[in-house]
């Protein structure tokens, strides 16, 4: 994980079991929803060698532009392809319960 946003605690202190329930708590405002999660994924070309911090960064400002800047979210970085890319995963509930379109 590069980038957790919204959760109770930093990135370093989140264990998987806390990102799971923060999603599981958020998803249980509306039983449509519950244990499914919202999954994104940021592909950049080849040649782009983007940080980890840099990655962070457009994971963030994805958020904001998309709408979900108070939502809880994870970013991860995976090196399972031939480009660089970023899997974003969050929720489609927001806190009051209304979901997210």
């Amino acid at each position: 994980m590069i980038k957790a946003g919204n959760f109770l605690k930093d990135d370093d202190q989140l264990s998987r079991k806390d990102i799971t329930e923060r999603f599981r708590q958020r998803t249980s405002l509306d039983e449509r929803y519950y244990e499914n999660g919202f999954h994104i994924s940021l592909n950049f070309g080849k040649r782009e060698l983007l940080s980890n911090e840099r990655m962070a960064e457009l994971a963030d400002r994805y958020m904001v532009g998309m709408g979900f800047k108070n939502e809880p979210y994870v970013a991860y970085r995976h090196y399972d392809a031939g480009h660089t890319h970023l899997h974003i995963v969050t929720v489609a509930v927001r806190a009051d319960g209304s979901p997210i379109h």
